[in-house]
């Protein structure tokens, strides 16, 4: 059973899944913002480069380890960025929450521009976790972007028990995610 959630709204992952969710589908992605319109098609979407980023999280807020496609995941197995699929904009993790390691408390999900560029050319974010091993969708957060940041925080997922929340965030983030400095403004999340 899916949901479709609200900004602030908190779900359990494992109850949605209908059982133990092991194995997450992570897909984040974007719409550009339409520059120009003739009789309502789309003629041309504004340029804008974007990444995202899964964030591994210990219980103080620091950071473990990060993930995105220029960091794919060197370190661990149970998180492994997956890489733009068919859609130019939408990348998605594969994360293995049977599996994670005892250390990390949660995980931030992120998009961030890579080339300059701010949230006034994005019109939506959205992002999608699914059940890796059914490819039944567990729960989709979408919202308006837009903004002069430069970094999207989406979603943080974390432990309660054995099983894993997700809360949909949906705020501007820290710019420089992996930096010492912003493991404080990531607690926050």
């Amino acid at each position: 059973m899916s949901v479709n959630l609200f900004k602030g709204q908190t779900i359990s992952l494992d109850q949605q899944a209908g059982g133990v969710l092991g194995l997450a589908g992570v897909g984040i992605g974007w719409y550009p913002v339409i520059s120009r319109r003739f009789l309502g098609i789309a003629l041309e979407a504004a340029k804008v480069e974007l990444e995202t980023a899964c964030t591994l999280l210990d219980e103080g807020g620091r950071v473990i380890e990060e993930f995105c496609a220029r960091q794919p995941g060197a370190g661990t197995a149970v998180v492994r960025h997956d890489g733009a699929h068919r859609l130019d904009n939408y990348e998605e993790f594969c994360i293995d929450l049977a599996h994670m390691p005892a250390r990390v408390a949660s995980l931030l999900l992120t998009v961030r521009s890579v080339g300059g560029a701010d949230f006034s050319l994005v019109d939506t974010a959205y992002v999608r976790i699914a059940d890796a091993d059914s490819g039944s969708k567990v729960a989709y957060f979408t919202l308006p972007a837009g903004g002069r940041h430069n970094e999207q925080v989406m979603a943080r997922l974390y432990r309660d028990g054995d099983g894993w929340l997700m809360h949909a965030i949906g705020a501007a983030g820290p710019k420089a995610v992996p930096a010492p400095a912003s493991a404080a403004a990531l607690a926050r999340y």
